[in-house]
């Protein structure tokens, strides 16, 4: 999965999935679930989505949400911080879309203004259905309306 806030997406070399394949064939929330661990990739030197704070801490809405995500499905985040060009907010689901249409789905789920999206590969119904899940919670139990005011000064859960 990555978290993004840009559109020319450069995943680290070290970050390719076993399955890219046209469809994923495996269960890749339960793979998270068995782990633990969700992974995300973010831009660090994006604030106030991600960034490296004065303690070198990466902090941000992303991060947050990323956190408040994780924490719904009953996993810990963890984030790798990855170089992005030419950031444009909205573009990253597009890119995804268009540079490996066969390999990678865009969750639907609405974010409001920010400049947000998650990517996830092509076929990962369940995974996207669990984090559509998490986020609606998120927006219900008011979690993402006050991650939004911490960093933006309000709440855009229902812009």
């Amino acid at each position: 999965m990555a978290t993004a806030c840009g559109s020319q997406l450069k995943l680290p070399d070290n970050s390719t999935h076993e399955n890219t394949s046209k469809t994923n064939s495996g269960d890749t929330f339960a793979s998270i679930k068995k782990r633990g661990v969700i992974t995300m990739a973010m831009d660090d030197t994006f604030p106030p989505m991600e960034y490296r704070n004065d303690k070198n801490e990466l902090v941000g809405f992303d991060v947050d949400f990323g956190n408040a995500i994780a924490k719904e499905r009953g996993v810990k985040a963890e984030f790798k911080p990855t170089a992005w060009d030419g950031i444009l907010p909205e573009a990253v689901g597009a890119y995804y879309k268009k540079a490996k249409p066969d390999a990678f789905d865009v969750l639907e789920e609405s974010f409001g203004q920010l400049p947000t999206g998650i990517a996830v590969r092509k076929g990962d119904a369940k995974l996207e259905k669990e984090l559509a899940k998490a986020i609606q919670t998120l927006k219900d139990n008011g979690t993402f309306a006050k991650i939004s005011i911490k960093w933006f000064g309000k709440d855009k859960s229902n812009e």
